[in-house]
């Protein structure tokens, strides 16, 4: 399969998840997420309705983080990040994602988190993840070093045996599903 065909694939699976069934799969996948992030200063973002982690994800985790960071979409597929600091301090951005309104930072900045919790539509078990299409994170992750541990969060049933990448894909240290 190409990484449309997965994508696409991916996407319409996502979408036709019952309500009952992606809230139990978000918490399963949410707790996980916690356990790995109490009390250091990671990275994450803000989920879309399909994507895994629900509507309180960031709420969540800021809750245990000692900092979350989110990005921001930039010009030229580049990443900016900012610090959440509540719901209060998200608004809606250039891609109608919520985004953080505080001071922005380059995707260096990530080189000072412990964790990068990264969304994909599908990784495989050498660690390559297939995101959206726009190149984004890999762009992000390029510029950071040294690298803090890189997580793909995804649904369980979207790690698969082999994720078609480039020379540009970056890889990630580890997944945690549902």
């Amino acid at each position: 399969m190409t990484k449309q065909d997965i994508r696409q694939a991916h996407t319409s699976a996502r979408k036709q998840l019952t309500e009952d069934v992606k809230a139990a799969k978000d918490a399963a996948l949410t707790g996980a997420i916690l356990e790995q992030a109490k009390g250091l200063k990671v990275a994450a973002y803000s989920p879309l309705g399909s994507e895994p982690g629900g509507k309180n994800f960031v709420e969540e985790l800021h809750a245990v983080a000692a900092e979350v960071w989110l990005p921001l979409s930039g010009k030229d597929g580049m990443l900016t990040w900012s610090l959440y600091e509540g719901p209060e301090s998200m608004a809606p951005g250039a891609l109608g994602i919520a985004e953080p309104i505080g001071e922005q930072y380059d995707s260096t900045t990530l080189a000072e988190l412990d964790i990068i919790f990264a969304p994909a539509l599908a990784v495989d078990k050498s660690g390559m993840r297939l995101g959206k299409g726009a190149g984004y994170y890999d762009r992000a992750l390029a510029a950071v070093q040294p690298r803090p541990k890189v997580i793909a969060v995804v649904y369980a049933e979207e790690v698969i045996d082999e994720v078609p990448h480039d020379s540009f894909d970056q890889a990630v240290d580890s997944v945690i599903t549902d």
